[in-house]
């Protein structure tokens, strides 16, 4: 499955990043245990078949900066804007 490519927004209890941190993903399960990597910013993200393909998106998509991806325990949904 490919990850979505539109406009995201997040909907988490997670406290974001500051603005000016580089791009940063959570990853987690969504309602329905869907795996999803989501853009603090809401920027994009997308459903995953697995934890794994969803850490390596977004580990690609933030260049593998430190500290870029956060696992999150409570459930995370994806909007389209």
């Amino acid at each position: 499955m490919q990850p979505m490519s539109t406009h995201m927004q997040i909907e988490t209890q997670t406290p974001s990043l500051p603005p000016d941190h580089q791009v940063s993903f959570l990853v987690g399960r969504d309602g329905e245990g869907h795996w999803l990597a989501v853009e603090t910013h809401g920027h994009g993200g997308g459903i995953f078949k697995s934890r794994d393909k969803a850490l390596q998106y977004a580990r690609d998509e933030s260049r593998r900066q430190p500290g870029a991806v956060q696992f999150v325990d409570e459930p995370i949904r994806l909007f389209a804007a």
